[in-house]
């Protein structure tokens, strides 16, 4: 905002005095200068990073950003009367406040990653959620690591740098080297390899085999042969695993190989729900 010099009586009985006049300089610089800061102010104002609408379901979203200590700001909905600005990174909403959306939003919108958030295991809430165009659906309670990982992808981009999308997971599997089977948290699968968080380290060139348990989005089980190219110690104030690995799929079989996309491609929404204990 710019005050103007003849936005002031000229005529004013307070000016036409020298002392008069200097005030009146004196108070115009003083508004100046409050205008200046309040628009200062005002452009400095910057979007949420995330925004977040919905009463229920988001908790667990909530925590995680809070977390990767990022920007967010929630409100109960789009239309309740709260304060809220378009976020310049990420939208997470409830289902409830996603299907309020109608055919508005946020299908065709490129400028923030969208992600739906519900509790209902219902095929016609998904389609439509799917139908509106929702980047990313989770639905129920998902691993912490796994939802960490969509999270940081839909804020930051994917890094991806062999051409290949890696979905997040976060279900426990078994892996073995020989007879022996343990297990392991399985937090990102490609059709390329996967990574594991193990209790036990193996070295690089170790080989295995990884064993993903039937019920992941209604797929049977997948045994994925394959090798350690990266072990690294896990960090202990994040995980009570002792190592990461990174492993590539060897020798799939064309069977093997056909289940493994067909499990990929119901990954491709979001990360799969925590079956129940």
């Amino acid at each position: 905002m710019h005050i103007h010099m003849n936005h002031f009586d000229a005529t004013d009985k307070k000016s036409t005095t020298p002392g008069g006049e200097a005030d009146r300089k004196r108070a115009l610089r003083e508004l100046q200068r409050a205008a200046d800061r309040r628009s200062t102010s005002r452009s400095e104002a910057q979007p949420p990073t995330a925004l977040l609408v919905g009463e229920r379901d988001l908790e667990q979203v909530e925590n995680v950003l809070h977390r990767m200590r990022v920007e967010t700001q929630r409100v109960r909905s789009l239309e309740g009367g709260e304060p809220w600005q378009e976020p310049s990174k990420l939208l997470v909403m409830s289902g409830r406040q996603a299907l309020s959306l109608g055919r508005s939003k946020p299908r065709g919108h490129k400028k923030f990653t969208t992600i739906a958030i519900f509790e209902e295991t219902s095929r016609t809430l998904r389609a439509r959620l799917e139908s509106m165009g929702f980047d990313h659906l989770v639905r129920g309670a998902v691993h912490p690591e796994a939802l960490e990982l969509l999270l940081r992808r839909a804020l930051y981009g994917n890094e991806e740098q062999r051409g290949l999308p890696r979905f997040p997971f976060g279900w426990d599997v078994t892996w073995s080297t020989g007879w022996r089977q343990r297990r392991a948290l399985l937090a990102e699968i490609s059709a390329r390899g996967c990574r594991l968080h193990v209790p036990n380290g193996l070295p690089r060139g170790g080989k295995l085999q990884v064993r993903i348990p039937a019920g992941v989005e209604g797929s049977e089980a997948i045994t994925l042969p394959g090798r350690v190219i990266r072990s690294r110690p896990a960090s202990p104030s994040r995980y009570e695993d002792s190592a990461i690995l990174s492993v590539v799929f060897e020798r799939l079989g064309t069977n093997t190989r056909a289940d493994l996309f067909a499990l990929l491609s119901k990954l491709r929404s979001g990360p799969p729900a925590i079956p129940p204990s």
